[in-house]
């Protein structure tokens, strides 16, 4: 019995009605339409806006402050450049992953054909007798018969040998990626974004999952809009597992300007304190020994997790883990950490490229004796931490050590033992060179030592019988000090650097 078409048709609650000229919107009724589709849309990226931000703060347990109406709005720019990354990775991993689904749709032809022939699955890789005839009787079966039964995965616009090709040579920059790739979170991303694109292309075409008869209830599940949904939605579910949401997230800050990792910050004078105790605790220089003309401070090697947006500005300093990550484990977690809270209006971001040269000042006595030139067991550590701070930024080429003394004059045996101040300054400086020298291997590398003496104090201090021995003692500590200015070569970008 012949079926007759029907001319009206319903789909749940809505009516499918054949048009016709006369039914055409009107133009307020399509204004109307165009503003209900950017209002759910503005709704929707304010949300996913929102639930974004909220996992970033929750991950840097930080929330900020002060927040004016144009910075709430920020959130859907923060959306729409999560979006817009996400469909963009997504696109790249689809279009690397085509050569894949080519060739598990070629195996499936392939058993199919084997088994429709009534042999077992385990012969199915048996060699023909007659290889020529039996490879022409598979390719008209593929292209008639398996192409009517069985759907082909991809969509049609898809399945060519110039798409094979360059889906080729993307995976194999991806391929590439993973190999070089220092962090396993970024490791994690990429093989994420392979993944998930693999799986977007399995719901790319529409009329590969449906069969001859379905159910209307059938039809709902296997339609364009639900197939794109699971295109979209699967794989940032597959990139959980793997550690690359988070650095999908960081990456979007990044690009944003809201996260600047590894970059020198300056600060007002009043938190010298701060950066002070900062740097106690890490074991490791973080302030420059320039001074502006107005007294502020440069820090070096600062993670800036969030500025621009708010009036706190977040910065954090770390002492890194020398434990190389796993293939697919979390990164390991910095040794030590400190975190400082500053007003946004009183920092200043400095994002050079090159890197800045910086100075760095040691305590004297965190490194030396009593007017000795012998480094100390702690010394060590200390000059160990100095060295991985330099080697972050870059390749040095040039390193300075300059020793600085106080002006109190050096009197009894210890003038015999080590001479003035000048000698003094000149024997530290030396130690420290040569320290250095055994720490960085570095071809063509220069390190280089002289002596300032007590030229050049950065506190004046009282002379005679004003101050006490101990209070002489504690302002002088200042000008007791070894300068390492380095110098890095043009051109070479920080380790940090690398693409994400």
């Amino acid at each position: 019995m012949r079926r007759t078409k029907r001319k009206f048709g319903i789909n749940g609650a809505f009516k499918i009605r054949p048009k016709t000229k006369g039914e055409k919107p009107s133009p307020k009724e399509r204004a109307e339409l165009y503003s209900a589709a950017a209002s759910l849309f503005y709704k929707m990226s304010a949300s996913i806006g929102a639930i974004i931000v909220f996992a970033y703060l929750f991950e840097i347990g930080f929330f900020p402050t002060g927040l004016t109406a144009a910075e709430v709005i920020f959130f859907v720019f923060v959306a729409m450049g999560f979006g817009v990354l996400y469909l963009f990775l997504l696109c790249y991993g689809a279009v690397s992953a085509i050569w894949l689904v080519h060739l598990l749709e070629r195996l499936r032809d392939t058993l199919a054909f084997k088994r429709r022939r009534g042999k077992a699955r385990s012969k199915a890789w048996n060699f023909p007798v007659k290889p020529l005839a039996c490879q022409i009787h598979r390719v008209r079966f593929r292209v008639t018969r398996a192409s009517r039964r069985i759907p082909h995965v991809l969509h049609p616009d898809l399945r060519g040998y110039v798409y094979t090709l360059v889906s080729v040579g993307l995976c194999a920059v991806l391929l590439l990626l993973v190999v070089v790739a220092k962090t396993s979170s970024f490791r994690g991303l990429l093989i994420g974004i392979f993944f998930g694109g693999f799986v977007a292309l399995m719901f790319s075409n529409v009329n590969a999952g449906k069969t001859r008869a379905t159910s209307a209830k059938k039809g709902r599940w296997t339609s364009w809009r639900f197939r794109l949904f699971l295109a979209l939605v699967f794989p940032l579910l597959l990139l959980l597992p793997f550690g690359g949401a988070t650095g999908l997230i960081y990456l979007v800050f990044q690009q944003l300007g809201i996260r600047i990792p590894n970059v020198s910050v300056e600060v007002p004078a009043s938190e010298l304190d701060s950066v002070e105790r900062v740097s106690d605790a890490l074991r490791r220089p973080l302030l420059d020994c320039h001074r502006s003309s107005n007294g502020r401070l440069l820090i070096h090697h600062a993670d800036v997790l969030w500025t621009s947006i708010g009036n706190t500005t977040y910065l954090s300093f770390s002492v890194n883990n020398p434990v190389k990550p796993g293939w697919f484990g979390p990164d390991p977690k910095p040794l030590q950490q400190a975190t400082l809270r500053l007003d946004a209006s009183s920092v200043h971001v400095i994002e050079a490229r090159p890197p800045l040269n910086p100075c760095f000042d040691l305590p004297s006595d965190m490194l030396f004796g009593s007017a000795r030139y012998e480094l100390t067991p702690e010394a060590n550590a200390r000059l160990k931490a100095l060295v991985s701070s330099i080697q972050t930024d870059g390749q040095p080429v040039r390193i300075i050590v300059r020793g600085h003394s106080d002006s109190r004059r050096i009197s009894g045996q210890m003038e015999r033992d080590v001479g003035d101040n000048q000698r003094l300054s000149e024997r530290r400086a030396a130690a420290v060179a040569e320290a250095l020298r055994e720490l960085i291997k570095v071809p063509g590398l220069k390190i280089t030592s002289e002596g300032a003496g007590s030229r050049e104090p950065k506190v004046n201090c009282p002379i005679g019988s004003a101050t006490t021995p101990y209070e002489a003692e504690q302002c002088n500590a200042p000008n007791r000090r070894v300068e390492i200015r380095v110098t890095y070569a043009s051109g070479v970008m920080r380790r940090n650097d690398k693409p994400q």
